[in-house]
């Protein structure tokens, strides 16, 4: 389960792409983070390139990604609340 949920994060990052789940239902800032950890131990590039070798500019590279993710999680959730709240008023 915790792979599944968690490789096509890490897929993400290597493209240089916000680790936030594209299914919104399943998102969680938690798997954001720990594939931010996981990229971090590994020392991949972002975006990766096998003919490079990981830089401290990766680093600001991986924390930017995974903030973004974190606010795009917490805001989609934010939003499902505000939608569902709202649907059942109209």
């Amino acid at each position: 389960m915790f792979s599944k949920s968690i490789s096509p994060l890490l897929s993400r990052l290597a493209l240089g792409l916000p680790p936030d789940d594209v299914d919104a239902s399943a998102a969680d800032f938690r798997l954001a983070m720990t594939a931010g950890w996981l990229y971090r131990l590994a020392r991949l590039p972002i975006p990766h390139n096998a003919e490079r070798s990981w830089e401290s500019d990766d680093d600001d590279t991986l924390n930017r990604l995974v903030l973004k993710a974190i606010e795009s999680i917490q805001l989609s959730s934010q939003f499902q609340e505000w939608l569902s709240s709202n649907a059942v008023k109209a």
